[in-house]
């Protein structure tokens, strides 16, 4: 079986226990989908690595980010969250 690629977000950041508790045991259990109990290993992104990630997800999945967007802004407080520019588009709330 060949490795998969998952990305998990915090929305309350290095403050939340389970991002705590990865940190702490990066030793994991993923169940995606019909697969269960999958082992893995958690691997912190750094702030420029998630910005990336955030960047590519808002422009891959335009009508997805836009409700996930507004979810994670109403349950940080409204948030700001600001992300590259280079394909002409300029995404950096106001």
């Amino acid at each position: 079986m060949t490795a998969e690629l998952r990305l998990l977000v915090s929305g309350f950041c290095r403050n939340a226990q389970w991002y705590r508790n990865i940190e702490a045991h990066p030793s994991v259990r993923v169940w995606t989908g019909t697969r269960r109990a999958l082992p893995a290993t958690a691997t912190p992104m750094t702030d420029q690595e998630s910005a990336t990630a955030l960047d590519n997800y808002a422009h891959e999945h335009p009508r997805a980010w836009k409700n996930l967007r507004a979810t994670i802004e109403r349950a940080t407080a409204a948030l700001r969250w600001s992300w590259s520019t280079s394909r002409g588009t300029d995404h950096t709330r106001r």
